[in-house]
């Protein structure tokens, strides 16, 4: 159960906030989970001006990490400055987008555990450069889909990224994982999230990209998109106690299909491919039925095989108004259905009546925690709206 305060501000090329966020977490002897670490506080500030093709970008932040369990967790501060500029080559049908720079890290901890055998570094530091070239091309032709005049574009990507090896195993790891390969992170230069591992880093991504336009109206009207990593070295930055990643110097294949395949109605498909193994990792598939506003009907597909314990999942999802009750109300509704345990993993059902200034929520859940064990609850809700004229 999170608390936060915070104070922002935010212009066209400047944000500031200040934060604190600390956890209440309710657990008992059979239901053990890690608590997170509290932000007492976090500053962040972003700063980003263009000067003409130009554009320099700044990332700071500050932030002191506390945690109840004084004994086996770091806590102190952690300082992180991130100046970087690029050079944006526009033009009709391609771009080039050069980026260098700098990602320092400063550390100053209260109190560090040994762990495993390694002694953390209290005041640890760390300077790495970061450099980056995005490039692309996007080639149109006109044709017909379906009868219909329509735009196709055929658009091929290529990123590079380099960042030299940094030891970083005396450094505590306050925040980062491996990040899950989407099409959101493979066009990125760190293979990790948060700021505590930056990952070596001498890989180019290759991908393509097609769409279907309508010439009427510009829509979308479907997209295919395919993309893999290649890497030049073998990765030697790692996690606590994980093993070294991407050793087959290359990526899983990623491929997703997204359109609109009647008047009201989308379809999606993403698939994740290993292709040493002949396997596909992940995939999702979907429908999205919305005939009106507020009137929706979801349905899809889920498969994760890189979970330690591989899972199968079907869903469904909906928004519809109860008109004959009252033209404000809704019913609400989402179920997950796991295939392999044959067993109801969460189900929600209820109902929203919502006004120009508030709306009001009720919703009863019941959520699988155990083959045998399920938690029931019902959830009230109260949203205001304050409208500023």
């Amino acid at each position: 159960i999170p608390s936060t305060f915070s104070l922002q501000y935010k212009d066209d090329e400047l944000y500031m906030r200040l934060r604190r966020k600390t956890y209440q977490t309710l657990q008992d002897s059979s239901n053990s989970v890690a608590v997170p670490y509290d932000f007492e506080p976090q500053f962040n500030l972003n700063y980003r001006k263009r000067w003409g093709n130009w554009v320099f970008n700044t990332q700071a932040e500050s932030v002191h990490f506390t945690h109840p369990n004084t004994t086996n967790y770091a806590r102190g501060w952690r300082h992180i400055l991130y100046p970087s500029i690029s050079y944006e080559w526009r033009q009709p049908g391609m771009f080039l987008i050069p980026k260098v720079g700098i990602h320092a890290t400063q550390y100053n901890l209260n109190y560090v555990p040994t762990k495993n055998g390694i002694a953390y570094d209290k005041n640890a530091s760390r300077a790495l450069p970061i450099v980056s070239v995005d490039s692309g091309l996007i080639m149109e032709r006109r044709t017909k889909w379906f009868g219909k005049d329509v735009i196709q574009t055929l658009e091929p990507r290529l990123y590079y990224a380099y960042i030299p090896y940094r030891n970083q195993t005396q450094i505590w790891n306050f925040d980062s994982a491996l990040a899950d390969l989407d099409f959101s992170r493979i066009y990125t230069e760190n293979l990790f999230t948060g700021s505590d591992r930056i990952a070596q880093a001498n890989q180019i991504t290759t991908g393509v990209t097609s769409r279907i336009l309508s010439q009427m109206t510009g829509e979308e009207l479907i997209q295919g998109s395919i993309a893999q990593r290649y890497y030049f070295d073998e990765q030697s930055v790692t996690l606590p106690n994980a093993s070294l990643s991407n050793t087959t110097r290359k990526s899983d294949v990623l491929a997703a299909m997204s359109g609109r395949v009647a008047k009201d109605l989308w379809a999606q498909a993403f698939v994740q491919y290993n292709m040493d193994n002949d396997r596909f990792l992940r995939s999702d598939a979907g429908i999205r039925w919305q005939p009106g506003f507020r009137k929706v009907l979801n349905v899809g597909y889920h498969e994760n095989r890189i979970l330690s314990e591989p899972s199968r999942t079907i869903y469904a999802s909906t928004q519809f108004p109860v008109s004959y009750l009252s033209n404000n109300l809704y019913a609400v509704g989402r179920i997950n259905y796991n295939l392999k345990s044959k067993k109801v993993n969460n189900l929600y059902a209820g109902f929203e009546y919502a006004k120009d200034c508030w709306i009001f929520r009720l919703v009863a859940q019941r959520e699988q925690i155990g083959n045998n064990k399920a938690n029931n609850s019902i959830y009230f809700q109260l949203e205001l709206k304050l409208q500023v004229l």
